[in-house]
């Protein structure tokens, strides 16, 4: 069987044929492709490349006032702005800032019944003091204390209220042993306190402030602690020590030192 074979010129001119219709479509596609991009250029929209803004222009400078206006308030007259309160005083007392009066006094209260009565203080040596109590010629009770005694300064108030009952044959006499022979704190560094402490609770009786040093006088009479209170009968006799120790520790004017009183009164008439 013969094989059928396409003359070589007929090839040659078909294959041309199909190449030029095969470039035809192409140009057609890119033809078409490019009135696409050119419609889709001219309707997109322009936008124009932004400005440059300067500080200044972003924030709009404040208008000139000649008076504050916070935002949001009614906005006053010139004039009409009420003026801030003064803390000068006004004239005649009335309005502006109090003061405290400074004259005011500090000094601790003073018992009702001796507001007008002035404390005795005196200085003296326990010689001293001893030679006044021999010669009272009344029964004596004598306080030995200190500023330093918390008991001491509690008790106290029970020899201004034996004083003012029994005045007329009672003497009574105090006598601070603060003193302890120190250069640097002589007796009289201790007056303004003294004087201080027994005028607050109004003991019009003798005072004194020791010039003999506590020791001694803790040995001379032989005092084991203070408060102490010795009682010496008319004729300076010495009848009853109370001290804070011993028999007699945690004494008080009211229940001891009083009733002891009372009772060498009775046995003396």
């Amino acid at each position: 069987m013969k094989e059928l074979r396409m003359p070589k010129n007929h090839l040659n001119v078909r294959f041309s044929q199909s190449l030029r219709n095969n470039w035809n479509l192409f140009a057609l596609i890119a033809f078409v492709a490019c009135l696409g991009c050119r419609d889709a250029v001219e309707e997109s929209p322009t936008v124009p490349p932004p400005e440059a803004v300067t500080p200044a222009e972003q924030v709009p400078a404040p208008a000139e006032s000649s008076q504050s206006e916070p935002p949001g308030q009614l906005e006053l007259p010139p004039g009409d702005i009420p003026p801030a309160n003064s803390n000068t005083p006004k004239p005649g007392g009335g309005g502006g800032l109090e003061m405290p009066d400074l004259q005011t006094s500090n000094k601790p209260p003073v018992a009702d019944d001796a507001e007008t009565a002035e404390s005795e203080i005196l200085y003296g040596s326990l010689d001293e003091i001893q030679n006044r109590i021999s010669n009272t010629n009344k029964i004596t009770v004598v306080d030995f204390w200190s500023l330093s005694c918390r008991p001491c300064l509690e008790e106290f108030p029970g020899l201004v209220r034996l004083d003012k009952q029994f005045a007329d044959k009672v003497q009574c006499i105090s006598v601070d042993v603060d003193y302890d022979g120190r250069k640097s704190r002589p007796p009289k560094h201790y007056e303004e306190r003294v004087v201080a402490f027994v005028t607050s609770v109004g003991a019009t009786f003798p005072n004194y402030i020791s010039t003999t040093e506590s020791d001694e006088i803790y040995s001379e009479l032989d005092l084991d602690s203070i408060p102490a209170v010795l009682i010496y009968d008319a004729e300076g006799k010495l009848v009853k020590k109370f001290v804070d120790a011993g028999d007699t520790a945690g004494f008080t004017y009211d229940k001891q030192v009083i009733p002891f009183v009372k009772q060498l009164m009775q046995d003396a008439n």
